[in-house]
């Protein structure tokens, strides 16, 4: 945070809430590919802010799972 002013808790938690509304059911499986792309993009901000992080690269692998799942590309 101190060298970017960007706090990756942010990103990761608009990630993640993304993905606990894929998994409940809660977005429209045509909309899924979109909050796919955007949870993806947000995990991806947080490792450029902080590229080891196990929570990080965890939730990215997580991604890539469901958009293997709702085959999105």
């Amino acid at each position: 945070k101190l060298l970017t002013k960007k706090f990756p808790g942010n990103f990761f938690g608009v990630s993640m809430t993304a993905m606990q509304m894929i998994e409940v059911g809660a977005i429209p499986k045509e909309q899924i590919p979109f909050y796919l792309e955007k949870a993806e993009q947000n995990i991806d901000q947080c490792l450029r802010i902080a590229p080891i992080h196990p929570d990080y690269l965890n939730a990215k692998n997580i991604i890539g799972e469901y958009k293997k799942k709702y085959h999105v590309q």
